[in-house]
């Protein structure tokens, strides 16, 4: 009897809930798919989500089975071309508001997972956090990093992503980068619904080879990406 119950709590223990999981908004299709077969490799029973316009779809093909679902961008917003600069980057915005899951690890399609990130990152949003991520990057940049980004569904997060489209949609005839305005966003939606943010450390977004660290970036296409503490990410996505 001890054994069989200990066979059951094993079993359990490795479950996903269903009410956490992993989202990928991105046309890279082929970085999409070889970052959550990287996050299949630690974690065979997470939930997997994919959000990306038809022709990224199309392209895919036979490999969305990585997904557990997904989402096609071009009928959920119909009002973003998603095949433009700012649109692929407008639907990233926006992501955050149509994950299925009431815990997510939001991650960027250049990262790679070396361990499982969901181990410690979704017992954290069981807590106070709305939103954990790094603070830091490459070069100068020290702000908070969305490369790889965890939160809750709440009030408090729901702004961060609305607020992040507004103060990005002001600036983006100017630049693509959407980094700037996501350090706008976190102090507006912290100072107007009190968004509590809980800062990882580097391992959860970092450049190493895959040691002690959940996740890591990878660098432009699928055989060079770089790691996230058990995820791995992309210089072409990163700040």
């Amino acid at each position: 009897m001890r054994l069989l119950l200990a066979a059951v709590t094993a079993l359990a223990s490795t479950q996903a809930r269903p009410d956490e999981g992993y989202l990928f908004v991105t046309n890279r299709g082929d970085e999409a798919v070889f970052s959550a077969r990287s996050v299949r490799a630690v974690a065979p029973r997470a939930n997997i989500t994919f959000v990306s316009d038809a022709a990224t779809l199309r392209d895919v093909g036979g490999d969305l089975g990585v997904f557990d679902v997904v989402i096609e961008s071009n009928k959920l917003w119909p009002d973003i071309a998603t095949h433009s600069s700012q649109g692929f980057r407008l639907q990233k915005l926006r992501g955050g508001l149509v994950s299925p899951y009431e815990r997510t690890i939001f991650m960027d399609s250049d990262t790679f997972a070396c361990k499982d990130p969901g181990k410690t990152l979704f017992p954290l949003l069981r807590g106070a956090p709305d939103v954990a991520m790094v603070f830091g990057g490459r070069g100068n940049h020290t702000g908070a990093s969305a490369g790889v980004l965890s939160f809750r569904k709440s009030a408090a997060s729901d702004a961060l992503w609305r607020a992040w489209e507004s103060i990005y949609r002001d600036i983006m005839h100017h630049t693509r980068r959407e980094q700037p305005a996501f350090q706008k966003a976190l102090k507006s939606a912290i100072s107007s619904h009190g968004l509590v943010a809980e800062k990882l450390p580097m391992v959860y977004n970092c450049r190493n080879l895959c040691g002690n660290q959940p996740v890591r970036r990878v660098l432009t296409t699928p055989s060079s990406r770089r790691r996230v503490d058990g995820v791995e990410d992309d210089a072409t996505n990163a700040p």
